[in-house]
């Protein structure tokens, strides 16, 4: 219950699930560019259990690696 909790409080923040990269990749680009954007990615953090560097797709702004957590710090 934490997205009503953030829109209550009037925190912007948009949340997505990337479980599957192939997957997303099969669906029309108008419907990617409405979840991820390019303005999106450039405001961008990612939380991942792999390196960031394979979330560059997702997160690639200029502070997107210190903002992101994953458990290996290569970039």
């Amino acid at each position: 219950m934490a997205l009503p909790s953030l829109s209550d409080r009037g925190i912007n923040v948009k949340i997505v699930a990337a479980l599957s990269p192939q997957l997303f990749a099969r669906q029309p680009l108008a419907y990617r560019e409405s979840v991820a954007g390019p303005s999106d990615r450039l405001d961008a953090m990612v939380i991942t259990n792999g390196a960031f560097k394979l979330m560059r797709e997702w997160a690639d702004g200029p502070l997107a690696r210190e903002y992101s957590l994953s458990s290996q710090n290569a970039a």
